[in-house]
């Protein structure tokens, strides 16, 4: 889907497990009272971490249910107005193993 929307091989990436969250929008006269290395920092945004990446879904629901804990999926995960779920949706119709490669 990337590669379609111009990003080069970097389209061919999956979601990365850590990734640098950029902030354009600091408010420029909070950031000239802080020390100029933690503005520096704060510029460039915090990391997003997502230490869940390596596990299945099926191996995060059986935790749940074994420490009696709801699982909770983003509803936007199966909403088709989205191109990500409708190539998903076609491709697990399709080949409903496609996806045991790809983990």
């Amino acid at each position: 889907m990337r590669i379609g929307a111009n990003s080069g091989i970097n389209g061919l990436n999956g979601i990365p497990s850590k990734r640098l969250l950029q902030s354009n929008k600091l408010d420029s006269t909070l950031l000239a009272e802080i020390d100029p290395e933690l503005r520096a920092r704060l510029r460039s945004g915090p990391n997003v971490y997502r230490p869940l990446l390596s596990f299945r879904k099926e191996q995060l629901i059986a935790t749940c249910r074994e420490y009696n804990l709801n699982f909770v999926e983003d509803p936007s995960n199966s909403d088709t107005r989205y191109k990500r779920n409708n190539i998903r949706e076609v491709l697990d119709f399709y080949l409903p193993n496609w996806n045991d490669s790809v983990v």
